[in-house]
């Protein structure tokens, strides 16, 4: 079930800024995620947008799809965006959810594919013919 939100989830947001691309996901528990990235070097993620979700049995854990997970992630190089905590409770509502959670984040998603695309052009100018 929470692959299938995950997917939704992304693709969401892909689909409001016209990338027509694959969409590739990494759906981890919260301690395999932390071994993942623990084993990662700065910037080693430099040019990818983040998609953070959390789905959790109770509102109280929101702050954990942020606090923890954003500066890791800029850490990485990532473009982190808004986090979407989804209790599990709002999973029947779950269109609704995501075009609210779509509508806030999508300039942040353009703006990242952007600036992406922009330092991969950058750095091919930069290498060596």
């Amino acid at each position: 079930m929470t692959l299938a939100v995950a997917v939704e989830a992304a693709e969401t947001p892909a689909e409001h800024i016209g990338h027509d691309a694959a969409v590739e996901l990494v759906d981890l528990s919260a301690g395999l995620l932390k071994a993942v990235l623990d084993r990662l070097i700065s910037r080693a993620l430099a040019g990818t947008v983040a998609l953070p979700l959390l789905v959790m049995d109770d509102a109280r854990h929101a702050l954990a799809v942020e606090v923890p997970l954003r500066p890791l992630l800029v850490e990485l190089g990532v473009v982190p965006t808004p986090g979407l905590a989804l209790v599990e409770a709002d999973l029947p509502r779950l269109p609704e959810v995501l075009e609210r959670w779509q509508t806030a984040v999508t300039p942040q998603v353009k703006g990242g594919a952007q600036r992406c695309r922009q330092g991969v052009t950058a750095a091919r100018r930069r290498a060596p013919r």
